[in-house]
């Protein structure tokens, strides 16, 4: 009795784990400027990860890339996105915004919230979930970290939306290593800063522990900065939820 109890504990809850990736997010849609673009590509990190992981995520992955731009102009300029927002089946459409005080066509603090709570009409309006990147600080005469979680906090309390802390994983990242995150030209993602992005990306998307997904073979970082930066995406985004009350 105890054993036929045993296996049908043991059944359900591989029902359970199988109707949880039933349900994960299949496609996810990531907009930005060529803050998105780096190394083997931020898309194809998480689809990579979304394969090792247990049970597997069949995930694609597609880029709306409009350089040079931030959200605001994007959202004004290029037609092609909406398209992608309201016809390309994504069930997660990933916001990359430009914040900065000053350059032409870049995000303003100022008016961040509208422009996010335009977007998140139109990608929920065919009900996609929307989730927004918090920036990283870029080189000088840009908005501060703190600046920069405030704009997030607003857009948070104001419309409910996701927040995935990367700015905030870049800079725990950094207190505990000596790491290369940008690209060299104050602005742009390194292979490693691609690496962590991806991993706080996953943890916000699936709610998952990226440390419980093996490291793949295409990955451009050592086993050691493997499970340092998905420790530090998993920590900064518990940690942000909590504090923030920013849970999905």
């Amino acid at each position: 009795m105890k054993r036929m109890l045993l296996v049908v504990i043991v059944v359900l809850l591989a029902q359970a784990v199988t109707l949880q990736a039933d349900q994960a997010p299949r496609k996810v849609l990531i907009i930005g400027s060529s803050l998105v673009i780096c190394g083997r590509g931020l898309g194809a990190t998480l689809e990579s990860m979304g394969q090792s992981s247990d049970p597997v995520i069949a995930l694609r992955t597609e880029i709306a890339l409009v350089p040079g731009m931030g959200l605001k102009a994007t959202w004004e300029n290029a037609s092609f996105v909406h398209d992608r927002i309201l016809h390309g089946g994504a069930d997660v459409v990933v916001l990359m915004p430009w914040l900065h005080p000053t350059r032409a066509l870049m995000d303003r603090a100022e008016s961040f919230t509208e422009t996010i709570e335009q977007y998140a009409g139109e990608i929920r309006s065919v009900g996609s979930r929307p989730i927004l990147i918090m920036n990283w600080t870029f080189r000088e005469g840009s908005y501060s970290l703190e600046q920069i979680e405030a704009a997030m906090a607003a857009v948070h309390r104001r419309l409910g939306i996701d927040i995935a802390p990367v700015g905030l994983a870049w800079a725990n990242a950094e207190k505990g290593r000596a790491l290369t995150l940008g690209a060299g030209d104050g602005w742009h993602q390194g292979e490693i800063g691609c690496f962590l992005t991806a991993c706080v990306l996953y943890a916000t998307i699936f709610s998952r522990n990226p440390l419980e997904v093996p490291r793949g073979p295409e990955d451009r970082v050592t086993e050691e900065e493997d499970r340092y930066l998905k420790k530090i995406a998993w920590q900064t985004v518990l940690a942000y939820r909590q504090e923030a009350d920013v849970a999905p």
